[in-house]
């Protein structure tokens, strides 16, 4: 991937922000399709409202999925 590249046929990390009309694309049908990508490591859905970012990693042959809450210095 040259370092102007904006898009990658093997991601190890894609992260997604969520919004009222995508929320339930993101979370469901490009899931199901990004954990499929053998490369991809991490799968990322930010908040737009809050900081509280979810983290899908893989864990083996397996994604599992953790919240992250953010520090609070970071605002």
């Amino acid at each position: 991937m040259s370092g102007n590249a904006l898009f990658t046929d093997s991601p190890s990390v894609i992260l997604e922000v969520l919004s009222p009309t995508t929320r339930r694309i993101d979370e469901a049908q490009k899931l199901r399709d990004y954990i499929t990508i053998p490369t991809l490591k991490t799968y990322i859905l930010a908040e737009t409202d809050k900081p509280l970012p979810t983290l899908h990693r893989k864990d083996g042959a397996n994604f599992s999925q953790v919240r992250m809450p953010c520090s609070n210095s970071l605002k």
